[in-house]
């Protein structure tokens, strides 16, 4: 489901129209945005927790080349699955 099909779905759900609901996207967007910037993880109940880790610099080699080279420290975004929605993905799984 892209973005559209998802602003278009959630329009006839809250029967809202879509602009309402493209605002509504965009202003969860910017808030969750902030919150991981700030280094607060958000959790959605029945679905998990995003939180913002922060990934050590760390040396590879290049496999073409032998080189090595070095990846700086980043930030990423952790997902951890909600029990709940884990046991529902499971299911969908085994039929």
């Amino acid at each position: 489901m892209n973005n559209k099909d998802f602003q278009k779905e959630l329009a006839q759900r809250l029967s809202i129209t879509q602009k309402e609901a493209g605002s509504l996207i965009a202003d969860l967007t910017s808030r969750m945005t902030e919150c991981f910037l700030d280094g607060s993880s958000i959790t959605l109940t029945k679905l998990g927790t995003i939180t913002p880790r922060k990934k050590a610099m760390r040396t590879t080699t290049l496999p073409n080349s032998q080189e090595k080279i070095t990846i700086p420290e980043k930030t990423i975004l952790a997902f951890k699955t909600a029990v709940s929605f884990k046991e529902k993905l499971n299911q969908i799984d085994h039929e």
